[in-house]
């Protein structure tokens, strides 16, 4: 897990270039802090709302995603292999949006 500066700097060098301070992340990470969210859902969450509001990609793992659903890594995997199927039952490509990955000892 990441410290609260790397979470600072890693948004920062990807959105500085929109004009977003390492303040205003401070302050965006403050405010979740006071409502009880972890940093780990505050820096997938900022990193879901600023990839969207910008238009950037952002690659998310099914460990995100088991932290915005707030389940285990295994639930949020079955979430998203069951979401797939109901894609592609109604004919959606889903070749974009979810990838497979390498197990971490087989990648160089």
């Amino acid at each position: 897990m990441k410290t609260l500066n790397e979470v600072i700097d890693s948004l920062y060098k990807k959105y500085s270039k929109y004009g977003i301070t390492k303040e205003f992340i401070k302050r965006q990470l403050d405010d979740g802090f006071k409502a009880g969210l972890s940093l780990e859902l505050m820096h997938v969450t900022l990193r879901l709302m600023l990839a969207d509001h910008y238009d950037e990609d952002e690659l998310f793992d099914t460990h995100d995603m088991a932290v915005l659903l707030d389940v285990s890594d295994f639930e949020a995997s079955k979430i998203i292999e069951e979401q797939k199927a109901k894609f592609e039952e109604q004919g959606i490509d889903t070749s974009d949006m979810i990838w497979k990955k390498p197990p971490r000892h087989l990648m160089s």
